[in-house]
């Protein structure tokens, strides 16, 4: 099996998008954090086209959780799902 050399990467600094008064107003008012461990370079990647697109990596994970969760339980999986505060 041959290694591929993977592009070079530019790095620039991750810059805040700006975001309009309906973004601000639509964020979801709680948050819990989640960690997750990813190859370096992957990260360097998915850092980069962030930048490119004017997100944040954060923004995009939430998307792509937003995503998944309606794909396999459908729009009206908030009706659905557990309860986080009564896990505290």
């Amino acid at each position: 099996m041959v290694a591929h050399a993977l592009p070079k990467i530019e790095q620039r600094p991750i810059q805040e998008p700006t975001r309009t008064p309906n973004q601000v107003e639509t964020m979801e008012k709680r948050t819990a954090r989640l960690t997750l461990l990813i190859d370096p370079t992957k990260k360097a990647a998915f850092e980069q086209l962030c930048f490119e697109k004017d997100v944040t990596p954060s923004q995009m994970v939430r998307k792509f959780i937003r995503e998944y969760l309606e794909q396999e339980l459908g729009p009206d999986w908030r009706d659905r799902a557990p309860d986080a505060d009564k896990d505290l």
